[in-house]
């Protein structure tokens, strides 16, 4: 995996290169960032620049045989650690290695929840346990395969209890060329010493257009408009973009643009047509339509105060000109209002086709400068 096939942040490559370069690699890292953001991506592109035989300036040749390896989740000194639950009475994360290979060769950027259906867990509760950290131990002190650094990259250990005082004096005391990854969705639940004693490097939720490109990178025929419009939806999560590319059958913001029309006209036919069309996928589908719709009504309530500087396709934009003229004078906090109550209905596996015909209706109203009282769609 290189640093150049991720949605990550160009500054964030540069300053995990030039510690390589200067050698001065902490041997303890923290890598934070929010679901989706790529911060396990990036230990472990950063874990083959690091075993590279032929680096180049900023990333690992990816041609080498540690580099292939390592692209396959399969090189000798790379340890991957990650919760997991009991299995025939053994607690090692070595059980799932393949499950975790299969994963991780789909999606780069994986949630939890994919984890937990690629074991099927079916909702029991992972951990990290004593003899999972002792048979870190044990591994680590094992001499290099490639006579390079020996790399621990350690997914999630929010998910250990006091099995974390353990790891600590691992890395208190570490084994020769040994580094720990540390990969984490939440600081706030690792033991405050091990955070002491590990460098932080926060991985920012990557922009629209990285997400964008990294679509179009994945799938030659997708069109820019098309990977725009998922980017926006996915909110900084390139798993959810993955998600969604992967479901959905055509671009959001057609969709989105001609509903809003028919909102807009109140001619009832055409808004029930539009409703079927946004309710022929998936419930988690008309949710990310409806995530995407938010998340250009913020751009358009943003538009209308400021200039907005987010890259944004062509069509887009022109949109945002043209409904920032048409919310003049009215409610967005009510049109915000309306779609994350729609939202969360959805979630609660309310009939969607319901929801939908009532935010359509509602939307209408807005459009005619009325004010919608809350207690009219819901939460009371």
């Amino acid at each position: 995996m290189k640093f150049k096939e991720l949605a990550i942040a160009q500054l964030i490559v540069d300053r995990l290169t030039n510690l390589g370069k200067i050698n001065k690699i902490p041997h303890a890292i923290l890598f934070s960032g929010h679901e989706g953001s790529g911060n396990l991506a990036t230990a472990i592109a950063f874990s083959q620049y690091i075993l590279c035989d032929n680096p180049t300036e900023n990333d690992s040749c990816g041609e080498c045989p540690n580099c292939k390896k390592v692209s396959e989740y399969i090189h000798p000194d790379i340890f991957f650690s990650f919760p997991f639950i009991s299995a025939k009475d053994q607690e090692l994360s070595t059980a799932f290695i393949e499950e975790w290979r299969n994963m991780l060769k789909s999606t780069p950027y994986p949630s939890l929840q994919d984890w937990q259906q690629s074991i099927e867990s079916n909702n029991k509760q992972l951990n990290i346990y004593a003899s999972e950290i002792r048979d870190i131990a044990k591994r680590l002190s094992l001499k290099s395969y490639s006579g390079k650094k020996k790399i621990l990259i350690l997914w999630l250990p929010e998910f250990m209890g006091k099995e974390g005082n353990m790891l600590l004096k691992l890395i208190e005391e570490p084994p020769d060329h040994t580094l720990f990854f540390l990969v984490t969705e939440s600081e706030k639940d690792i033991l405050t010493t091990i955070l002491s004693r590990a460098q932080r490097i926060y991985i920012p939720k990557p922009d629209v257009e990285s997400i964008a490109q990294y679509l179009l990178s994945i799938d030659d025929e997708l069109t820019k408009e098309k990977a725009g419009s998922i980017a926006l939806a996915a909110k900084g999560n390139v798993n959810e973009a993955l998600a969604i590319h992967y479901e959905q059958e055509e671009p959001f913001f057609e969709l989105f643009r001609t509903w809003l029309l028919a909102c807009y006209t109140g001619k009832g036919s055409t808004m029930m047509e539009q409703v079927e069309k946004i309710n022929k996928g998936s419930r988690d589908n008309v949710v990310n339509f409806l995530s995407y719709g938010l998340e250009l009504m913020r751009d358009v309530f943003i538009f209308t105060h400021n200039s907005l500087d987010q890259n944004l396709p062509e069509k887009e934009k022109e949109f945002l000109t043209n409904f920032a003229k048409t919310m003049e004078g009215r409610s967005f906090e009510d049109m915000y209002k309306l779609f994350n109550e729609t939202i969360f209905g959805i979630i609660r596996n309310g009939n969607i086709n319901i929801l939908l015909t009532s935010l359509s209706m509602d939307i209408n109203k807005i459009f005619k400068g009325k004010r919608i009282i809350k207690a009219e769609y819901g939460m009371q």
